[in-house]
């Protein structure tokens, strides 16, 4: 219960987060030409010699304010601009990607959960102690470390300096060639479930090799805010009196923890 309460809180401070950064965007875009901002919906070098035709169609010569409420109504109609790294509308690429961020779900979330609740455990059972330390330190590295310089930083060590040990990419080029041709059924657009259901084991190998560094990633980010709010609620439920109660009985710690306590803080 603590933890859904948790979410919901953060999902509703969602909300005027985003609406502060979008002011705080749109402001710095101001302070470029209309023209440096027209050169994100280029795509050729037709649209590059009539650069005022781009700036009119997408109103960038319109005061500021003007702009950030046409932004809103388009949002609000489901139109969320244009990605220049996707080279298509981001409301598109949202779904062109999508399965990618699903796959990837799959596989980290369950380390994610269970990582970040045995530490969490662990850190408020031995409280003060190393193993706590250590848990905290985890927690405030993980917290504070931004995903994709530390999924940089990953990739340096483990394809630059270690010979392309865990590659990046999504697929090899041998597995991505297969993907691509007709012999091959993307019933989800999932690799590895796709290379499952297409009885392709090798290429299902090959997808959950270049998950290993993406996962990792997010275990180590996401796993530190389960830590931490499992630790909290754990000592919060070791100091009940129903806990209390069942150490008078005689209950054993272990059974006081698992039983009594892991449940109520989770």
């Amino acid at each position: 219960m603590k933890m859904t309460n948790y979410i919901i809180r953060r999902l509703l401070l969602i909300i005027p987060v985003l609406i502060g950064v979008s002011i705080i965007i749109f402001i710095i875009l101001s302070l470029f030409s209309p023209e440096q901002r027209a050169a994100v919906f280029v795509t050729d070098v037709k649209q590059l010699r009539n650069i005022q035709s781009v700036i009119k169609k997408h109103g960038l010569d319109a005061p500021i304010y003007v702009q950030y409420f046409r932004w809103i109504v388009e949002v609000l109609h489901g139109n969320l601009g244009w990605s220049k790294t996707a080279e298509r509308p981001v409301l598109d690429a949202f779904f062109y990607f999508l399965p990618n961020t699903i796959e990837l779900g799959l596989f980290s979330a369950p380390l994610i959960i269970l990582i970040g609740i045995y530490l969490g455990e662990a850190s408020a059972v031995y409280r003060d102690k190393p193993i706590d330390h250590l848990s905290r330190i985890f927690a405030i590295v993980g917290w504070s470390l931004p995903s994709f310089w530390l999924g940089l930083m990953l990739l340096m060590i483990f394809y630059g300096y270690f010979s392309g040990l865990l590659p990046p990419e999504a697929l090899g080029v041998q597995a991505s060639l297969v993907v691509k041709s007709g012999n091959f059924v993307r019933f989800t657009r999932i690799n590895t479930i796709d290379a499952l259901l297409n009885r392709r084991w090798w290429i299902f190998l090959d997808a959950l090799r270049h998950l290993i560094l993406p996962v990792i990633t997010l275990t180590i980010i996401d796993c530190a805010m389960v830590m931490r709010i499992m630790r909290s609620s754990m000592l919060e439920a070791m100091g009940k009196g129903y806990i209390i109660a069942a150490r008078a009985k005689g209950a054993d710690e272990r059974t006081v923890i698992k039983k009594h306590a892991r449940r109520n803080a989770m």
